[in-house]
């Protein structure tokens, strides 16, 4: 019989080096809780019913809800900074698909692959922050919130909240001032939603595949901001729909092979 000893160690050291950007817990305040090239080769778009139409390529199948469009990303144009806050451990991806919704875009990279060699990755490799310097990048993403959400079975997804009320967050993450203000329903704003992305029970950036020649995976949702103040509100009710919207697609993705691996291996 196989020592689980290998085992046991490999899982303490995901849970302590994926989750060594130290996301503090937030409190889910969610409504979602209560051109030139198209798909890849043997990709098919297919109406299911009325209201929503079936991508599925050999590896996958899920649903595309009414509202949502496909994004088709030329093969030079992968550079982060085009589709919202993805980077290239998504774009770059041997398989991807993009999804649209109202300046928000849902990046799935069914099959990739991160350099970094750290367990699941890095921020970095999944999200891009186009205001602040490159040297930022990593320390904001140390002083962001979290907020989990079940999203399936197997995952869950997480949004990403800059406090900009706090002065360690704002400088951390290249913010000049509070966003908050006052409006018609009190004082909102100073809580910005910047992305989510979904992880296993062991969390990361990226998670695992089951099957030889199987990548990992890395599912995101960002908006299109590109200054800090075009975040929006961690709030906002047209938000927490596209969110959930996010996760029924993701939940239900049917995998053809390389399903997520439920012991984060």
């Amino acid at each position: 019989m196989r020592s689980k000893l290998p085992r046991m160690v490999g899982r303490a050291l995901v849970l302590l080096t994926v989750w060594a950007f130290a996301i503090s817990s937030a409190s889910c305040e969610t409504s979602a809780q209560s051109s030139s090239r198209g798909p890849k080769s043997g990709a098919r778009l297919r109406t299911s019913h009325p209201s929503s139409r079936i991508y599925h390529d050999d590896e996958i199948e899920l649903r595309v809800p009414e509202g949502w469009t496909i994004v088709s990303i030329p093969a030079a144009d992968v550079q982060p900074g085009r589709f919202g806050l993805l980077s290239s451990g998504i774009l770059a991806s041997k398989r991807k698909l993009l999804l649209e919704k109202d300046r928000y875009i849902l990046g799935l990279a069914y099959n990739t692959e991160h350099a970094s060699g750290v367990a699941g990755g890095r921020f970095a490799e999944v999200f891009n922050i186009p205001w602040p310097s490159q040297e930022e990048v990593g320390l904001c993403s140390l002083r962001l919130s979290s907020c989990p959400l079940p999203a399936s079975r197997m995952l869950l997804f997480h949004s990403l909240i800059v406090e900009t009320g706090s002065p360690e967050v704002r400088e951390a993450c290249g913010i000049a001032k509070d966003l908050g203000y006052r409006s018609d329903s009190g004082f909102v704003g100073e809580r910005r939603w910047l992305a989510g992305f979904f992880s296993t029970a062991y969390g990361g950036w990226f998670f695992p595949s089951v099957g030889d020649g199987c990548g990992d995976k890395a599912y995101a949702l960002t908006s299109q901001a590109r200054i800090p103040e075009e975040m929006p509100d961690a709030g906002d009710p047209k938000l927490q729909a596209v969110i959930q919207q996010a996760i029924d697609i993701v939940n239900s993705i049917q995998y053809k092979r390389c399903p997520p691996s439920a012991d984060g291996q």
